[in-house]
């Protein structure tokens, strides 16, 4: 009798622990997973997590397009930015003896229309996955032609990065 008494116990308790289990009750490991398209991303133990950044200007005309910055902290963008123009307003200066033709980054424009092209995204470096990008938003934004590049721009980057700040957010395990 004694044996009944003690194998039922131990039947009994494995079942509410069981239960307590699957339920959620009791949980065993947090494995952090992502939703995308297609299922989920098991990222398990999350390490570090980088906000990341991108933006290229896309010509109308087929012309060269150019990345402005790629993958850089949002904090970074604009000073990014600002080395990339001085460093286009450099190539255009490339042959000009005469320093009063010369242009200057803030007074760089561009003769056809354009499009900028911004992306964010958050860098994880977890268990499961060492090293994963998740693109969180792809923005577009019309540039017109002789517009003042650097002035248009620099306020096109500081609104998208400050747009993307809840989105960041919202994508972090680690707090």
């Amino acid at each position: 009798m004694k044996h009944h008494l003690l194998a039922s116990l131990v039947i009994g308790g494995s079942l509410i622990l069981s239960a307590a289990i699957v339920s959620g009750a009791i949980p065993l490991k947090n494995e952090n997973v992502l939703p995308v398209v297609d299922g989920g991303i098991k990222l398990g133990n999350v390490y570090s997590e980088d906000d990341l950044v991108s933006a290229r200007l896309v010509f109308s005309d087929d012309n060269q397009d150019q990345v402005l910055f790629e993958n850089v902290g949002p904090q970074e963008a604009n000073a990014r930015l600002q080395e990339k123009m001085n460093e286009l307003a450099k190539q255009v200066n490339f042959n000009q003896k005469d320093e009063a033709k010369k242009i200057t980054a803030e007074n760089l424009s561009i003769k056809v229309p354009a499009t900028l092209v911004f992306t964010s995204s958050v860098k994880y470096r977890s268990e499961y996955q060492p090293s994963f990008t998740l693109t969180l938003t792809k923005k577009n934004v019309d540039v017109p032609a002789n517009a003042k590049m650097l002035e248009t721009l620099k306020s096109a980057t500081a609104d998208f990065v400050k747009s993307q700040k809840a989105q960041f957010e919202s994508s972090h395990f680690i707090k």
